[in-house]
């Protein structure tokens, strides 16, 4: 078994690839907003940001097969004036969570941000699924607390 990390274009391809994970990430750590909106992933939007340079896309694979992404918009924060990478959504299969694989593949995500100029990450977690643990492991820091009302 080989578990490799890599920081990828978004393509149709790439997206279509992620699509059997989806489903069950988004029943996993959704909570609230699994019962009310269908898991997608946003084509159009990705696309647009790829275009501009402004996402990335990390993935994990086992003997390169998709287990695991971790997407950030990368751009300038509007208040700080500096470069920063926003997450948007992570999921690792539960297949792969043994050992160290996870931990291993945030440090990796956060050293590639780091080399593109990042000056800081922001990273989210599900009252469902709290990895706060394995972030606060990571040197991360609680900054805010986010409620969400579904309409």
């Amino acid at each position: 078994m080989a578990v490799t990390f890599q920081l990828e274009a978004f393509t149709e391809s790439l997206g279509r690839e992620a699509e059997p994970l989806i489903e069950g990430h988004h029943a996993e750590v959704s909570g609230l907003l699994s019962k009310h909106i269908p898991a997608r992933i946003p084509f159009e939007h990705y696309q647009a940001l790829e275009d501009l340079g402004k996402l990335r896309v990390f993935t994990l694979r086992e003997d390169g097969v998709l287990k695991g992404y971790n997407v950030f918009m990368f751009t300038e924060h509007h208040q700080h004036g500096t470069l920063a990478a926003f997450h948007d959504t992570l999921f690792v299969h539960p297949s792969i969570r043994r050992g160290t694989t996870g931990l291993r593949f945030l440090r990796w995500c956060d050293e590639r941000l780091r080399e593109h100029g990042a000056k800081f990450i922001t990273q989210h977690v599900s009252e469902g699924k709290d990895i706060g643990p394995l972030f606060l492991r990571l040197g991360y820091k609680p900054a805010e607390t986010i409620y969400i009302k579904p309409l």
